[in-house]
């Protein structure tokens, strides 16, 4: 209840929209395995 939850990806990619996508695309795929009680993708413990 007291997590704040944000991706790793500093570091300026403007200009490389595959990198974008990635991180949208684990953003998404790691959203709904939480709400369907699945583990996380690329979690730091």
């Amino acid at each position: 209840p007291r997590a704040l939850i944000t991706p790793h990806s500093a570091g300026g990619y403007n200009h490389m929209q595959v990198t974008l996508d990635n991180i949208a695309a684990l953003f998404l795929d790691n959203l709904n395995r939480w709400l369907s009680g699945q583990p996380l993708r690329s979690r730091m413990k």
